[in-house]
């Protein structure tokens, strides 16, 4: 269920897009808290942030992190929820090197 009362839409949330954001479908596992992670679906990812779909419930602001295959986990923080799907934001954008790496990877997300 959204947090309406700090929540934005997906759709409001990507037309005030500063970077490109590439479709990905992959799963990932989010840590929110010393004992809890889970696994969600990647839905899409820039390099400030990405958005997921999930059954389980995240309040925004939420510190979470993201482990992509590969990678370090991924420090973020939660801004928006619309039903399942939620939105976060960075708190270090990714490198160049970092997203070019993930493109390759993910071949969804080129260009």
């Amino acid at each position: 269920m959204a947090d309406n009362a700090s929540s934005r839409s997906a759709s409001a949330f990507s037309n005030n897009r500063k970077n490109f954001r590439n479709a990905v479908r992959t799963h990932a596992r989010l840590l929110v808290s010393q004992s809890v992670s889970f696994q969600v679906s990647l839905l899409d990812l820039s390099a400030t942030g990405f958005r997921f779909e999930t059954a389980n419930h995240i309040p925004i602001s939420r510190i979470v992190y993201l482990t992509i295959p590969g990678l370090e986990p991924l420090q973020a923080k939660v801004i928006w929820a619309d039903g399942e799907q939620y939105g976060c934001e960075f708190t270090r954008p990714l490198h160049a090197s970092v997203f070019a790496h993930l493109s390759d990877k993910f071949p969804a997300l080129a260009r």
